[in-house]
């Protein structure tokens, strides 16, 4: 069936094989917006904060997920050199921080 990618080794094929599925497909495209809109934000905000250019990392993190979210941590090292703000660290009063995050969980 669509579960065969769970056999071993997926394959191109086998993936496509459970993509033909309706449902498999529904639930594919909405894991890959959900990353694309949360990584996506979340390398908009980190950029603002640390004041680093953003605009390739974004259209790569919409069009390449994670491509597009190791584009921001590596530009963030070079322009930070290695000392990216964080609000954790900086004492920055921010309700998007991890911290205010960690505490509605």
């Amino acid at each position: 069936g669509g579960l065969d990618i769970f056999s071993g080794p997926p394959t191109l094929a086998a993936i496509s094989k459970a993509f033909a599925n309706p449902y498999a497909m529904a639930a594919g495209w909405v894991h890959y917006l959900t990353f694309d809109i949360f990584v996506g934000r979340w390398i908009l905000f980190d950029s603002i904060k640390n004041r680093v250019f953003a605009a390739h990392s974004l259209v790569l993190a919409n069009l390449f997920g994670p491509v597009g979210l190791l584009s921001h941590l590596i530009t963030r090292e070079v322009v930070c050199g290695g000392r990216p703000r964080d609000a954790l660290t900086d004492g920055v009063c921010d309700p998007m921080s991890d911290d205010s995050l960690l505490s509605l969980v």
